[in-house]
């Protein structure tokens, strides 16, 4: 395993604080400090010592006032009153970073600990709009507006990683970190320490978005009614045949690719016309209405229609759009082509 000086270099290559170019001093933005101490945690997994997990035990180190300290210095974090014991753990922490990080001594596994929880608690309320005043919540709001919404230009005190990742020092190539809303309440593993935060791949492994949730005070009870269709519902041995060729590339000269014939869309004498297919559709989302107030879109397998059947190549009517662009109930299935005075009757359903 690395040790904590290789970790630190790699995670902090430009210092822990945009304006500081050293590490001696903790990041003042909680989730670079979650990314850090998360992935120590992670790759050494001491936390699952008993130390950690007994909560039954005298000797746990979450007893004893533990909490409530962490919920008073996360508070102060939060509210732009920065405690000076951040500092003093982050000294703890790597006054042991010349050794292999699962050779760390109490201290330092105790100080890594306590700085993911006290960040993950400073951290309560962001990605999601603020009932109450919250600095660092309204702080990923204007940067989310700002720069996904308006697309504005990047700051020297802008966050330079979303969507991908709220850390502001930690680069995503090393760890991401999101926002959070569930926390696992059984198993022994770092998702169920933090509450507000998840430390997550980077980004060459997997890539993510969040997208800003609403107080249960502002929720509006309204839901969005997608009508699946399993189309076709029969598929015969017929549709599928193999092709003549094979991949120039592949050694193995038996390997061939086999096409997919959409033998369902054949009527006895011709093809199935888009018009009878909008009419099909509109006989199973004016069921659906029967139980649902309205169907705000109409969602088929891959494969289940042509092209041409999907999207119009010639619509005067309705805005154009990119291909594979997914759009919940526009452009699902209509009439080849549409006028201005006559839409065809999907469109109209859904535009």
């Amino acid at each position: 395993m690395p040790r904590l000086r290789d970790l630190l270099g790699r995670f902090f290559p430009n210092g822990t604080r945009p304006n500081e170019s050293g590490q001696e001093r903790p990041p003042f933005w909680p989730p670079d400090t979650f990314a850090f101490v998360s992935t120590v945690l992670s790759m050494s997994g001491f936390y699952v010592q008993p130390r950690y997990t007994a909560q039954w035990n005298k000797s746990c180190f979450f007893r004893g006032g533990y909490l409530e300290e962490v919920q008073r210095l996360g508070r102060a974090w939060k509210t732009g009153a920065y405690p000076n014991e951040l500092d003093k753990l982050w000294r703890d922490l790597l006054s042991n970073q010349s050794v292999d990080i699962s050779e760390m001594n109490v201290n330092c596994q105790d100080a890594a600990v306590k700085l993911m929880t006290i960040a993950d608690e400073a951290s309560e309320g962001i990605g999601f709009v603020a009932d109450e005043e919250n600095p660092f919540a309204d702080y990923l709001l204007d940067q989310h507006n700002r720069q996904l919404i308006r697309k504005g230009r990047r700051g020297r005190w802008d966050l330079p990683f979303l969507p991908e990742s709220l850390c502001w020092m930690v680069p995503p190539s090393e760890a991401c970190v999101q926002p959070k809303t569930i926390t696992p309440s059984v198993g022994c593993t770092l998702r169920s320490l933090s509450h507000h935060l998840a430390l997550l791949p980077p980004v060459g492994e997997l890539r993510t978005r969040w997208v800003f949730g609403t107080p249960a005070g502002r929720s509006v009870d309204q839901a969005l009614n997608l009508l699946l269709v399993p189309f076709p519902f029969h598929i015969d041995g017929n549709c599928f045949a193999a092709e003549s060729f094979s991949a120039d590339d592949v050694s193995d000269r038996n390997f061939h690719f086999f096409a997919l014939r959409q033998n369902w869309l054949e009527g006895p004498n011709r093809k199935i016309g888009v018009a009878r297919l909008a009419e099909f559709l509109e006989r199973l989302i004016g069921a659906a209405e029967v139980e649902v107030d309205k169907v705000h879109g109409l969602v088929l397998p891959e494969a289940a229609l042509e092209v041409s059947q999907v999207r119009p190549p010639s619509c005067e009517a309705c805005p154009p759009h990119k291909p594979r662009t997914v759009y919940f109930g526009l452009h699902v299935i209509g009439r080849s082509k549409c006028t201005p005075a006559r839409k065809c009757r999907l469109h109209q359903r859904f535009s």
